[in-house]
């Protein structure tokens, strides 16, 4: 009764409503529902599940696994939930309901086939780029971070990039479309952009973007501060050197008169090793339009210069479209990616003297010339621009500036070349190198269709004639190797290949590598030569037509700063006595030292001699017994084969199995030593694989060494009293 009694009393008690029993089993059910409800949620949220879409399986997918989201070098993947599934379970559960429409319409056959799939990809796109947009990439930032970059471990353009985002309050997906999958962004019209160009204040990492960028300013004014310290230290060290260098050159230019750059003692002068890339299709219009070029954004809006960006990729950036890759729709087969030219230069206070250097590239027919080459006197053409400081467009991109989407064997190229340009300039042979401060108008874009470039949209001649008297224009110098011709012109409304004051080229071949010297006067009262001054950095870039090739089929270098015996510049001109009319040069210089005395630095001409680049390295505590412990040396193992292979351990077959069984005994007396490391007797005693797995079956653990070699000389002592 009593017990009845208790179980009454349970039934009547009331919870919210409810009796006890019925809210346990309502508290029970709750918990095995969300189980269900989680375990369910969780089984749709792995890429597994995803992929089990064919048009998933067969388009995406695929796309995904040559990306480095899914192999990299960390090992560190992200799937398809990492990226399109929020972690916040508010956010998931929003976007579970929003993938319930992208079923249905798979379902209805909106998108349940491959071809529909491709032809709604850009529409799927924009509605993955909006999302990320409107949430500030909170995927992409579950992983990434700004605070966690550094600038040690980027490329100098993802450094520049990263920073100027964080400054202006960008996101991820503003730059970083097509990450994961195929590009499709470069569809989209230029004015159809995510980015509005304002801060976002939506930023979950930043509170206040504006504290960010004071934060940022004054970060960088810090590092200016020191930077500039260090150059000036530098400039100090530099300025040293340059007296000694002087010095030097003085000496060996005192016993013969001046005049040659063949004469300058070029080996005690440094040089500066510059990477010229094959360019391809790449005209100052692609890299302003985003479509094309990365970091549009950063030239036209930031005004980064191309070397901010690119100094240290130039070869990879050649690679790419060497290969048809990107931007070349005609690539030439075997045609080099690059070409590394050391280039030196010193000045006597009335001359400019240049020296460059670079090695011979066999030859590569052009497939679609007969006969295979373009140029057919020339083998190579050098040429070098300097840019006067006026053009804004050349400070900034250097060469580039002059190299247009509508110059001959370019996209844009005019199939008729009529009108009033036409009748104003050469166009002999199609259109040439101009700068767009000499247009009326200019088209980046190629909006609507439009043709980019601006060739037929000249100034009137009186405009052009004021641009080159006030000094705008790129001066041009070029050396052709077949016809040992020397130009000096310049670049304005075209290019010009004669009226500047003249310059003297001389080209010598030594141990399969071009040597070519240059002397021009410093100072021109010629329209279109840039006349010298000391204090003033000269933005100046090379290119190098080889293998008999013309036009755009040529390798260029970015933009460099040269300067008159300038610390600040990459390629400083020192300055020297004048040196002899020449009478040395790099193939005489090859003379034994002798009689010097047998001295090396006298008479040997170093810049014929291949060196070898030796890295040495801080090695602090690492001993040799450092080396042998796994706890300090990961390469513990690999050394301790060395030293068994050093020791000549072997078991031959044919020996008997007790002598073998008693090398394995020894072995496990020295379980002691070390970090346990699972050894195959067949590999490191040699024994036959069929000997192997019959009478020793298995792995036998055996642990290496750990304290001193000394140890691990006994253990190989040991080893080798037991074998015959």
């Amino acid at each position: 009764m009593a017990e009845g009694s208790f179980l009454s009393r349970l039934f009547k008690m009331k919870i919210l409503g409810a009796s006890l029993i019925g809210a346990a089993v309502i508290f029970i059910g709750g918990i095995v529902f969300w189980g269900a409800f989680n375990t369910a949620m969780e089984a749709t949220n792995k890429m597994e599940f995803c992929i089990t879409c064919h048009e998933m399986d067969q388009a995406v997918y695929p796309e995904y696994q040559q990306t480095i989201h899914y192999k990299n070098r960390t090992g560190v993947q992200a799937t398809c939930p990492d990226c399109h599934v929020p972690r916040p379970w508010i956010y998931k559960i929003v976007r579970k309901i929003q993938a319930s429409k992208e079923v249905l319409y798979w379902l209805t056959g909106e998108i349940n086939t491959l071809d529909k799939f491709e032809a709604k990809r850009l529409t799927l796109a924009k509605n993955v780029w909006k999302a990320m947009k409107e949430t500030d990439s909170r995927e992409c930032r579950n992983c990434h971070s700004w605070d966690a970059m550094t600038d040690e471990k980027q490329k100098p353009r993802a450094w520049k990039q990263h920073q100027n985002a964080k400054q202006d309050g960008m996101t991820c997906i503003d730059c970083h479309k097509g990450i994961a999958h195929r590009k499709v962004h470069h569809l989209i019209e230029d004015e159809e952009t995510f980015y509005d160009g304002k801060p976002n204040p939506a930023r979950l990492d930043v509170l206040d973007p504006r504290e960010e960028v004071k934060r940022i300013a004054a970060e960088k004014a810090a590092k200016a501060k020191a930077e500039e310290e260090a150059k000036q230290k530098a400039a100090e060290e530099a300025a040293a050197k340059a007296a000694a260098a002087r010095e030097a050159a003085a000496k060996a230019g005192a016993s013969a008169g001046g005049g040659s750059a063949q004469a300058v003692a070029w080996d005690a002068i440094p040089g500066a090793d510059v990477d010229l890339m094959y360019p391809g299709q790449t005209s100052l219009e692609w890299i302003f339009r985003g479509k094309d070029h990365g970091g549009a954004r950063a030239v036209s809006k930031t005004g980064d210069r191309c070397a901010e960006c690119h100094i240290k990729e130039v070869p990879a950036m050649g690679a790419k479209i060497v290969g048809g890759e990107k931007a070349e729709a005609s690539p030439i087969p075997g045609k080099a990616a690059a070409i590394k030219m050391n280039v030196k230069a010193a000045n006597d206070g009335n001359n400019l003297y240049m020296r460059y250097e670079w090695a011979s590239n066999p030859h590569t027919p052009v497939p679609f010339v007969d006969g295979g080459k373009m140029d057919t006197e020339n083998q190579f053409k050098l040429a070098m621009m300097i840019n006067s400081g006026k053009s804004e467009i050349g400070e900034q991109a250097g060469c580039w500036a002059t190299c247009h989407h509508d110059s001959r064997y370019m996209p844009d190229a005019p199939e008729k070349l009529e009108g009033e340009a036409a009748s104003r300039l050469d166009v002999s042979t199609g259109i040439t190198k101009y700068l767009n401060e000499t247009r009326t108008e200019f088209e980046y874009k190629g909006r609507g269709g439009k043709k980019r470039g601006a060739w037929d949209k000249l100034k009137s001649q009186e405009e052009i004639d004021a641009l080159l008297k006030d000094g705008l224009f790129l001066d041009l110098l070029r050396y052709n190797s077949g016809t040992k011709t020397s130009e000096d012109g310049h670049v304005l409304e075209q290019r010009v290949m004669t009226g500047g004051q003249g310059v003297e080229f001389v080209h010598e071949e030594v141990d399969g590598k071009n040597v070519l010297y240059m002397t021009r006067k410093l100072s021109s009262d010629k329209a279109g030569d840039v006349s010298f001054e000391a204090e003033k950095l000269y933005k100046v870039g090379f290119a190098i037509h080889d293998d008999f090739t013309d036009a755009r089929f040529h390798h260029v270098s970015i933009d460099w700063y040269l300067g008159l015996n300038n610390p600040d510049a990459q390629i400083n001109a020192i300055t020297i006595a004048a040196p002899a009319g020449g009478a040395g040069n790099a193939a005489s210089s090859a003379a034994a030292p002798a009689a010097a005395g047998g001295a090396a630095g006298g008479s040997i001409n170093w810049a014929g001699v291949e060196g070898l680049k030796v890295p040495l390295f801080y090695p602090g505590q690492a001993s040799m017994e450092w080396v042998f412990q796994g706890k300090d040396h990961g390469g513990l193992v690999r050394s301790l084969k060395l030293v068994i292979v050093a020791q000549n351990v072997t078991v031959k077959n044919s020996r008997t199995w007790v002598k073998r069984s008693l090398v394995v005994k020894k072995l496990n007396r020295h379980r002691s030593l070390g970090k346990p490391v699972l050894f195959k007797l067949k590999s490191k005693l040699r024994m036959t694989h069929r000997t192997f797995t019959s009478k020793f079956p298995g792995k036998i653990q055996v642990k290496t060494m750990r304290h001193h070699l000394s140890k691990a000389a006994k253990w190989i002592r040991t080893i080798r009293s037991s074998l015959p």
